[in-house]
């Protein structure tokens, strides 16, 4: 019988494949959603840190490019940085965790004056430093966030959640029973320990190298090595 993985959030066409080539049964459902918060743009800072795909998403949604062109920008996560590169915007740093961006920040920036691209549930480490060091920011949230439990039946081998709003929303009507459940960083893994005591954090925060600990821990168990904890996940 192959493994049933279930997935809290849409997997794109290129993500999902890696499960089904491993040979899993992957459902998926999304159990959270974002949606953009239409207010009056306020007026931009030349340094702008956007620390999830969805605060750059729904930045790009609500400011033309055009605007946004002259600003520099400083990032958490690779995939975000490589999109700003590829729209031709300038990235300053990149980190994989807001903690590290936090630090670059306060050590090579602190002169500086920042809007902060944010969400409603967004993570208290980066915002909370920059306060302690007296580093000047503006936030401005771009979208919220809203949890959509949803019942799931049938049995399934692995979970992956990719944010602890995910597990939060997960866990209001489901339980794990006795599947392992994969994390996409730190935070996220956390959130799981109320709920599961069979859990794995991700290489890296991103949804492939979440793909990759769930498929090694299956298909290739003499290989996995201790992994290494991250300090933020996506909202």
């Amino acid at each position: 019988m192959s493994v049933r993985i279930l997935s809290t959030k849409k997997l794109s066409l290129a993500q999902r494949q890696h499960l089904l080539m491993a040979g899993f049964h992957v459902v998926e459902a999304d159990f959270i959603s974002t949606h953009a918060i239409h207010s009056s743009v306020p007026e931009l800072h030349d340094h702008i840190i956007i620390t999830s795909q969805n605060a750059l998403s729904f930045l790009l949604e609500l400011v033309d490019k055009s605007h946004l062109h002259h600003k520099t920008f400083f990032c958490v996560g690779e995939k975000t940085a490589q999109k700003l590169n590829n729209l031709g915007m300038k990235v300053a740093l990149w980190k994989h965790y807001a903690e590290e961006l936090s630090k670059a920040i306060i050590t090579d920036f602190a002169d500086k004056i920042f809007t902060f691209v944010s969400g409603t549930l967004r993570r208290d480490v980066l915002p909370n430093l920059l306060q302690e060091h007296k580093v000047d920011f503006e936030e401005w949230q771009v979208y919220e966030t809203a949890l959509t439990p949803l019942k799931i039946e049938g049995v399934f081998q692995g979970i992956l959640f990719f944010s602890p709003s995910g597990v939060e929303s997960f866990f209001q009507l489901n339980t794990s029973h006795n599947a392992v459940c994969f994390s996409i960083g730190n935070t996220t893994q956390e959130a799981l320990k109320p709920y599961t005591l069979h859990s794995k954090v991700a290489n890296k925060p991103t949804v492939e190298s979440t793909l990759i600990a769930c498929i090694h821990h299956f298909n290739n168990p003499q290989e996995i090595h201790p992994e290494k904890s991250t300090k933020y996940d996506q909202e």
